[in-house]
């Protein structure tokens, strides 16, 4: 296989990825939307720790995503993945020939 094909081969986790709104609802209250930018296949992985906290021990989990570019997703702030809502925090872009866009997210509380 080449790295293309390997790469396309990876993407085998569905992800839907989300943005982030803010609108004006019944009453003037503030609601906070997540619509459905695009449902992508993408490479996942996720990892977690433990860290100590005043209350005890906290368990964080990450997650990156790493899927083909297009200008769209630029605009994602949320992907659930697995039956999970993760935050996005940054994207990074790579490759000249194949552009592919990777997202760091931390669950969402």
């Amino acid at each position: 296989m080449t790295g293309a094909d390997s790469t396309i081969g990876a993407r085998r986790h569905r992800v839907t990825l989300m943005g982030d709104t803010v609108v004006q609802g019944a009453g003037g209250r503030l609601q906070r939307n997540k619509p459905v930018i695009a449902d992508v296949w993408a490479e996942a992985s996720r990892s977690a720790s433990l860290t100590t906290t005043d209350e005890g021990m906290a368990r964080s989990e990450k997650a990156t995503f790493t899927l083909a570019f297009s200008a769209a997703y630029l605009g994602a702030r949320y992907a659930e993945w697995e039956g999970r809502l993760y935050r996005l925090g940054g994207y990074r872009l790579t490759g000249t020939i194949t552009r592919q866009i990777s997202f760091d997210g931390t669950l969402a509380a």
